[in-house]
Parts: C-alpha cells; sequence; structure tokens
C-alpha cells in the first residue's frame, strides 16, 4: 500500500520509509528519498482529510507545512472509502526552546496567524479528547490527600465552572510546543486531529503554557515573559488567558495520574507546586 502510495508521488524504488507516530486518527511517516524528504499522513477519515487541504488553501502565512500534490496534481491519494494520504514538505528542526522572550513572540505570532487561516473557512470538528466527567471520577478515586490538602480539586471544579471559557472559534486544540517545530526560518504547527470549536484563549494559552519551566521563574521574569507575549495579539483578554493557563496545568496533572497508579508521592507534590507557583505569578502580575 505505502509503496502505491509513493508512486503516485512519482518517488523512485530507492525511497525509505519511517513510522513516526501511530494514533486513533492518523499514521505519520518520514519519507526520504532523493528528491528530498518529505511526510506521509494516513488520516482515518474524510473529514479529516478535507480540513487538511482546506488550512493548506487558506493557508497564507505558511503556518502549516506545504501540501505536496501528486504527479496527477490531486492534494490526496484515496486508499479507502475512509482512509486518505496526504504527504507534506518535510520541516527540519526542533522544539522550541523554553523561557526564551524572542522563541515565544514567535510562537504568539504563529499562534495569531493560525487564527487568520481556521477563521477562513468551515471545518469538521472533533470534540475534546479530554474527557472531564471520566478524568474527574479518576482523579477523585486515587488515594492521595495531598490533592485535598492544596485545594487541586477544587480548582479544577471551578477552571470548567461558568461560561467563560466557551467561544464559538475554530481552534487547533492541542497548540502546545509539542505540535511545533522551529527552524531559523520560522515556527511552523502540525497534527490538527483535535481541531474543534472554542475559545482562542485555548490555543493562545497552549502555546504560552508549554514553551514555560514556571518552576524556573522568578516574579520579574514572568512578567517580562508574559507581557512579551501577550503584547503582540491585537486583542488580549487577561482573564479569560490566564484561567486557560490554569487550566493547561491541571489537565497535565490530572492526565497523568488518571492514566497511571504508580506515581511517586514526590512526583505529585512537584507537580502540585508548579500549579502552585503558577497561581502565584498570575497574582503577582
Amino acid at each position: 500500500m505505502l509503496e502505491d502510495i509513493l508512486s503516485q508521488y512519482g518517488f523512485d524504488d530507492e525511497t525509505l520509509i519511517q513510522r513516526f507516530t501511530q494514533g486513533t486518527q492518523s499514521e505519520v511517516y518520514h519519507i526520504i528519498s532523493k528528491q528530498g524528504d518529505a511526510i506521509l499522513r494516513l488520516l482515518n477519515s474524510r473529514k479529516l482529510i478535507e480540513n487538511y487541504i482546506q488550512i493548506f488553501i487558506n493557508d497564507k502565512h505558511a503556518v502549516t507545512p506545504k501540501i505536496i500534490q501528486t504527479s496527477n496534481g490531486q492534494h490526496y491519494v484515496c486508499i479507502t472509502e475512509d482512509r486518505f494520504a496526504i504527504v507534506q514538505e518535510f520541516c527540519l528542526g526542533d522544539y522550541p526552546q523554553k523561557n526564551n522572550p524572542e522563541i515565544l513572540r514567535r510562537i504568539a505570532r504563529t499562534v495569531q496567524e493560525l487564527e487568520f487561516v481556521l477563521s477562513a473557512s468551515e471545518y469538521t470538528t472533533t470534540p475534546d479528547k479530554f474527557d472531564l466527567s471520566s478524568r474527574y471520577q479518576l482523579l477523585g478515586s486515587y488515594q492521595q490527600t495531598v490533592f485535598t490538602e492544596n485545594g487541586i480539586t477544587k480548582a479544577f471544579i471551578d477552571s470548567y465552572k461558568g461560561e467563560k471559557f466557551d467561544g464559538d472559534d475554530y481552534i487547533h486544540g492541542d497548540a502546545g510546543i509539542w505540535n511545533m517545530i522551529q527552524n531559523d526560518d520560522r515556527l511552523r504547527i502540525i497534527d490538527f486531529s483535535e481541531l474543534r470549536v472554542g475559545s482562542c484563549y485555548l490555543d493562545r494559552a497552549a502555546g504560552f503554557h508549554s514553551a514555560l519551566e514556571f518552576g524556573t521563574l522568578d516574579t520579574h521574569a514572568f512578567r517580562e515573559l508574559y507581557t512579551g507575549y501577550s503584547e503582540m495579539f491585537e486583542s488580549f483578554d487577561k482573564e479569560l488567558f490566564n484561567g486557560f493557563l490554569e487550566l493547561w496545568e491541571l489537565r497535565g496533572i490530572v492526565a497523568l495520574v488518571s492514566d497511571r497508579t504508580d506515581i511517586p508521592d514526590s512526583t505529585i507534590k512537584m507537580l502540585i507546586q508548579n500549579f502552585v507557583r503558577l497561581r502565584e505569578l498570575l497574582n503577582d502580575l
């Protein structure tokens, strides 16, 4: 199957294929050939492939890796009725460096450019795979009094209360640095399998939160990084942004705890200390 796909893109017989990742929505492969490197994505949904193509067509800022056309000028290859393949340019780079003011400004600029791209059309959305009810039940059953002592469960509930987290924007849904590739030219955003409707501040906070190590920052350094990031946006709601920063920190704690039962108390306490530290930094702004 892979060989047939590659032939439709004109890759020669000596092309090498290495699997990168495999998830519920897609498989990702690294293509190594004489024509150059590329990324092959196998997508398990017609709607997903339509999203990728629309994003590419609307992307005037080169926020995402370019889609490479087949030898016949098609944007994708149909494998079965519900399985498709696209090939994208290979972006050589690394995850963005943390606690770096210039990188944070670049992340802010790229996230804002992505907002323009996603506002240019309508897309098929997916639900948030972070299931609140099941995650919270697991958290509540986890035998760690340290959660209650530090008010983590209350903070978790408060972060999901009210309408302040609602929104009607198309968002990436997982715009942390793990889905960003940085090189000398620019920053690219990848993996749109969680694209959905929500608040743009979820993506804005994801980029900022994932690019910081809160435990290493003093109040002055955090304020400078926060100010530099927020000033990159044409409009910026501090309350919304801060709420989503806390939410991302809590999601990380709950996801880790609910997926494992052998986490040492010292690790739990460290995670909670990071959350408390984030709240202190936000309160000192």
